[in-house]
């Protein structure tokens, strides 16, 4: 501001004759001090108080406070409660003053013609003022207007005139100060501009799956990933972001048409990924938008600071506002000085950037295929978005990457952003940006890791096993299945399950099976002459036969326990037709005996020994033992049941220094294989048994096929199917089809449509989740190891009796010697 005399100063001595030119002078340098002080050294607006209230619609009290106009002239108001209005205009005196002869004042009166524009005011009175054109306020008067204090500083002549005598007194400067209001078509006069009020509401985010439900398959992971976004979540949104992008705009002069209705773009891609594997990014993309919205609803550096002040802003108003929320946008803030000009500018240009990223984060969301694995160091908790890592699922990569980071663009330093793009070739010649883990990571509290989604879960897990191994990252991972498994039937889909002190009660049972099963088969081949020539069958095969379901049974032995479970149904139809032919060769044997033949004994006390083993069903209890043992292994390595005994898990994309990355994966057991028993006698005779063993082969395929496809290839799969094992079945065993087709039927009914299955692959890697501390799984969940239990003593292996024709006698009965 320049000062009314800055060339010279009066300066004062005895017996000077002073004009009042001096006079003056003296006055308005010292005046002009004051107003400098306040203006340039402390600020300008309004500086505490001047609230509205509305008691009632028709009734406006302006509470105390304090403001200093644009050329520092200082405001101080008591509260008042104003009930009454007048029709006013501004007076002359103060629009057009005369001070031809006080030119000294012209840098304050030069400011009044701004006001020439208010044609129409309203002066606002309280209710025991005495003018005599106040009316009542009416219940819509404050719709529209704004109130303002305005202080009228007029330039009075003082004369005192007696008779025909004029003295001239001087003249006076008048300070008037007036609570007015100003109706709607006034609010685009220069001296009301907008400005941002911060009167901003946060936006906050939710967190997954509160309140809580049960995730019982993949389908609800993935739903509960969109389940927040709602139609009025995304037009809070949208309304928040479109409101602080408006009453910035007069400030940054943005064109970003993106930002008045982002909705639409969040709805775009709400349809798009809901429901898919890649509805996780869309959560995080969500959560960006947030995050950036708050960055800038927080952003201080912008509070209207100035160094050189601006006169001609609100030289003798301040704005109040009016009774709605648009009207706090013309509220005059208060303008704290000392920034200088060029740190205003770079201020001005740092929100800029806030509102250039979050346009284009809301504009170029991309969800990239065949990705790499990558863990980038970033931040989380109460930092700003402008301080984490740029995530990987935007596109146009490097114009965001200089605008992620406000403070590095000013610095040119935004190549040292960190991202997971950080390998591209134009992003960084940083090898610390390049290559972050192999470097300092203190000043990081937490790690993204991205690339995973939609890849097999175990090369996921190896891939960031490694790379944790190799950097030495402070975080554990472990791998949680979506499908529950409790209560589905056994499956198995590796061959690494242990069982722990099952596979030992399986070897028991195993051993003892082969020892009784290997000793009868040797016997009879060894004595199958004698046998044939008894004749205790009439039907020539049923020895044969016997024979081969004996070897057949023993060849259904595996090493451990796992295989063994596999082929399970395939067995028990085996072991129980052993039992049966025992039990029916034993019949016979008896029925044909001749008294003290020891041969009809010895073979009779073989086959009990078969049928004692059978029906001990130890094969049986050692099968539901193992189901038992898959039900709570299904439980262990569930996310449901993960969560039940870890709640609080939540999704950032990442996970905390010292947490737990958790993968999520789809992997549904395998269809049970149903086992087929034949109760037509004439199924059982079916000869050789490997004819009857490929149309029994066939019905398993059906089987299994069923949870593999959808319905209309089902449907076809399973008429191909039938047609050609009725085909097959009417050539070699016409007796067979009709107990076929309804075995068919019954089990693998083509006309009963079932639900069509999901489109995820199984082992998929379908979302993550983090716990912020170390937590050790149940197990490992690449490999279905079960705990171990306290060890069992086995029993000792019982000792079969030495029944050999040539030297039978009652020793043979010792089984302890």
């Amino acid at each position: 501001m320049k000062a009314y005399n800055s060339s010279s100063y009066p300066v004062f001595e005895a017996d000077q004759v002073l004009s009042q030119k001096d006079l003056n002078l003296v006055v308005s340098h010292l005046e002009e001090q004051d107003r400098i002080t306040r203006k340039n050294l402390t600020g300008i607006g309004i500086s505490c108080g001047l609230e509205l209230s509305f008691p009632t619609k028709n009734q406006v009290r302006i509470s105390c406070g304090t403001a200093v106009t644009s050329l520092g002239f200082q405001i101080n108001w008591k509260e008042k409660l104003l009930t009454h209005y007048k029709e006013a205009q501004l007076s002359d005196l103060f629009l057009a003053p005369d001070y031809k002869e006080e030119a000294y004042l012209d840098n304050i009166f030069k400011h009044n013609k701004n006001y020439q524009s208010l044609k129409k005011i309203y002066d606002l009175l309280p209710a025991e003022s005495s003018d005599e054109n106040k009316k009542a306020i009416p219940e819509d008067f404050f719709e529209e207007k704004l109130i303002i204090l305005l202080l009228e500083i007029t330039l009075v002549d003082e004369k005192n005139c007696v008779t025909t005598n004029c003295d001239d007194k001087g003249k006076r400067l008048e300070f008037n100060l007036r609570p007015i209001a100003i109706s709607e078509a006034d609010f685009k006069n220069e001296l009301f501009p907008k400005y941002p009020s911060y009167n901003f509401n946060s936006l906050v985010f939710p967190r997954y799956n509160v309140p809580f439900n049960d995730i019982l398959n993949p389908q609800k992971v993935l739903e509960n990933f969109s389940t927040p976004f709602n139609t009025t979540f995304i037009k809070n949104i949208s309304d928040a972001v479109s409101k602080i992008y408006n009453e910035y705009k007069g400030l940054t002069n943005q064109s970003l048409s993106v930002l008045n209705e982002c909705k639409v773009a969040i709805e775009k891609n709400l349809k798009l990924y809901k429901g898919t594997i890649n509805v996780q990014y869309f959560w995080d993309w969500i959560s960006d938008i947030v995050a950036a919205y708050n960055e800038i609803k927080c952003y201080r550096k912008n509070d209207f600071s100035l160094c050189c002040v601006d006169e001609g802003l609100f030289p003798f108003h301040v704005v109040l506002g009016g009774n709605n929320e648009q009207s706090l946008s013309y509220r005059t803030p208060f303008f704290t000085t000392g920034n200088s000009s060029s740190e205003n500018r770079k201020n001005k240009d740092e929100i800029k950037l806030l509102f250039e990223k979050l346009a284009h984060i809301i504009s170029s969301f991309k969800v990239g295929k065949n990705l790499s694995i990558r863990i980038t160091p970033s931040k989380y908790g109460d930092f700003r978005l402008s301080e984490r890592a740029l995530p990987y699922y935007y596109d146009d990569i490097l114009n965001l990457r200089d605008k992620w980071n406000p403070e590095l663009w000013f610095k040119k330093q935004s190549d040292s952003v960190l991202s997971y793009h950080s390998l591209h070739n134009l992003y960084t010649t940083k090898n610390e940006v390049k290559t972050p883990l192999l470097f300092e990571l203190e000043p990081y509290n937490f790690f993204r890791i991205e690339g995973h989604i939609g890849k097999n879960y175990q090369d996921a897990l190896t891939d960031i096993l490694k790379i944790q191994q190799i950097h030495q990252l402070p975080f554990k991972v472990i791998t949680l299945n979506a499908v529950q498994f409790e209560n589905l039937p056994l499956s198995l889909a590796t061959d690494e399950t242990d069982w722990g002190h099952m596979e030992l009660d399986y070897d028991l049972v195993r051993r003892n099976w082969e020892n009784v099963i290997g000793k009868i088969i040797e016997w009879l081949e060894f004595n199958q002459e004698s046998i044939r020539g008894n004749r205790y069958i009439k039907d020539l095969k049923f020895f044969d036969q016997y024979i081969r379901y004996l070897k057949k049974g023993r060849n259904f032995m595996h090493e451990s326990l796992t295989p063994f479970l596999k082929i399970y149904h395939q067995f028990i139809p085996v072991y129980e037709r052993i039992e049966e032919l025992s039990i029916t060769f034993r019949e016979a044997v008896q029925n044909a005996r001749k008294e003290d033949l020891r041969f009809d004994e010895d073979l009779i006390d073989h086959l009990d020994e078969v049928t004692m083993v059978c029906e001990k069903g130890e094969f049986r209890a050692l099968f539901q033992a193992a189901q038992e043992k898959w039900k709570e292994l299904g439980k262990r390595l569930s996310l449901q049941r993960f969560i039940e005994k870890h709640p609080g898990i939540e999704h950032k994309a990442g996970v905390p220094r010292g947490g737990t990355f958790i993968l999520v994966y789809k992997e549904n057991p395998p269809a049970k294989k149903r086992s087929v028993r034949f109760t037509d006698t004439a199924a059982r005779n079916i000869e050789p048994v490997a004819e009857r063993t490929t149309v029994l082969d066939e019905v398993t395929v059906i089987g299994t096929k069923k949870s593999q496809v959808t319905n209309l290839d089902y449907s076809t799969f399973v008429e191909n199917s039938v047609l050609k094992m009725q085909n097959y079945i009417s050539y070699y065993h016409p007796e067979l089809a009709i107990d076929l087709n309804k075995y068919l039927h019954y089990y693998f009914n083509p006309n009963i449509l079932l639900p069509v299955q999901d489109t995820i692959a199984d082992k998929t890697v379908i979302a993550d989740f983090y716990i912020p501390y170390i937590c050790c799984g149940d197990g490992d969940a690449i490999n279905f190891v079960l705990a171990k239990e306290k060890e069992v003593v086995p029993e000792p292996e019982p000792k079969i009796g030495d029944f050999d024709y040539p030297d039978f006698d009652s020793e043979d009965f010792n089984t302890n010697r």
